[in-house]
């Protein structure tokens, strides 16, 4: 249901992953669910379901990486995709692109080879909460240091600075949530109960 402007809905991501899940190879799962809430709105847009490439040494590990792999492939896109519908539905005039392109950081060194990145910068218009159940997660990004975590980049092939970096952003709005109210966790979990998954079902966190 919609009952809201584009401007007043922003988005909302729940991260999860589950430790060990799997009994043949001790792999975890990563799990995410994102949609569109406001105080009248609750629209699911999109989940991802993917098992993990190595295995995880913690919960939290397992988490970091469930949380890097949504932020990567789903919050950064639909943050830019929901820019703009703010932009066309609430007519906020679109910056110059001489404002939006990003400059290079070394104007001397442009006879150098330098890749613009393809994603243009943020509108700062939409607004995407994080929801996670694991507190460890969300004081190693807001402290910055992970020093149990160091050999994520070499097992699992991930740099976890790119989730600290993201969610510097303000677009970015982390949330801790209690695990009965992670609705991600329907696609971590092999078994719930009839009042859990209805709980899941219709959580609905404010903004």
């Amino acid at each position: 249901h919609v009952g809201n402007d584009a401007k007043d809905i922003s988005l909302c991501y729940f991260s999860d992953a589950n430790f060990a899940g799997d009994r043949l190879d001790s792999k975890s799962t990563s799990g995410g669910y994102i949609a569109l809430v406001g105080s009248h709105t609750f629209v699911p847009l999109t989940w991802l379901c993917k098992k993990q490439s190595a295995v995880s040494h913690s919960s939290a590990e397992s988490e970091f990486i469930a949380l890097e792999a949504g932020i990567r492939m789903l919050c950064m896109p639909m943050l830019l995709l929901w820019d703009t519908v703010i932009r066309v539905m609430g007519k906020v005039p679109d910056t110059t692109p001489e404002t939006r392109t990003l400059k290079h950081p070394y104007p001397w060194s442009m006879n150098v080879d330098w890749v613009p990145p393809q994603m243009p910068p943020s509108l700062g218009l939409a607004k995407i909460v994080v929801c996670e159940d694991n507190d460890a997660v969300l004081k190693m990004v807001k402290k910055g240091r992970m020093p149990k975590l160091l050999h994520v980049a070499r097992t699992h092939r991930v740099n976890l600075h790119t989730v600290q970096d993201a969610l510097r952003d303000p677009a970015y709005r982390p949330r801790y949530i209690n695990t009965k109210a992670q609705i991600a966790d329907m696609f971590t979990k092999g078994s719930h109960t009839s009042a859990l998954w209805n709980c899941l079902l219709y959580t609905s966190p404010s903004p």
